[in-house]
């Protein structure tokens, strides 16, 4: 077998150019995968509260129209009951169980009449310990003094890094750079309005959800 000749100067510095290239190559690579699936982490969090959002919004509207529907079952009670008084000649109960049931539930006020007030919106406060509940409770009582509907805070048992006032249409955040000033003086730390675009939420609805 003939000896191969030994490498010039020349090309072992070739060969060594060539390695470093190449591992530079598998290192960029790397780099490009590592980055890739960070921010698929990022999107996969993001797309989670989103739907995390959109899930307690509906839980939100499932609780009210369950509380509608209680109600409606009350009154065909309620009217039941007076009605079966009534052909019974018994004036006087039907009297009374239509009084119990108007102080229960207040007449609407009728179409054409003009509302005593309108809400500026809806606040949900979500929290992750029940340590926060005083928080909450300082907050929703300045919120409600100032005409916003602000429902029984949800326990979620987790929350954002940083506290956040969260809104679901590009109009509303102006409505949320206000309440911005309020939250951070109720909670006494910093507040960021994030937009979590979902469709078909309500006009000025918001959630506050505590950090961790």
């Amino acid at each position: 077998m003939t000896d191969q000749p030994p490498l010039t100067p020349a090309q072992i510095a070739t060969l060594t150019s060539r390695s470093r290239w190449i591992g530079v190559a598998f290192l960029l690579g790397g780099l490009a995968i590592l980055g890739g699936f960070a921010v698929s982490l990022i999107s996969l969090s993001q797309a989670r509260d989103r739907l995390q959002a959109e899930v307690t919004r509906l839980d939100h509207e499932i609780a009210a129209r369950r509380r509608d529907m209680t109600q409606v079952e009350s009154l065909e009670r309620t009217v039941r009951e007076a009605r079966s008084s009534l052909d019974g000649g018994e004036t006087a109960q039907a009297s009374e169980i239509l009084g119990q049931a108007a102080i229960e539930t207040p007449a609407a006020a009728p179409p054409s009449a003009a509302p005593d007030r309108v809400s500026p919106g809806r606040i949900y406060f979500q929290i992750r310990a029940e340590g926060q509940v005083a928080m909450y409770r300082a907050c929703s009582g300045s919120l409600r003094s100032m005409g916003y509907d602000v429902p029984p805070y949800e326990l979620l048992g987790r929350g954002p890094g940083r506290t956040e006032l969260r809104y679901f249409r590009p109009e509303d955040a102006v409505g949320a750079g206000s309440l911005i000033t309020v939250l951070e003086g109720c909670l006494g730390e910093d507040v960021s309005a994030v937009e979590v675009p979902i469709r078909g939420v309500s006009p000025q609805q918001f959630e506050v959800w505590l950090a961790e």
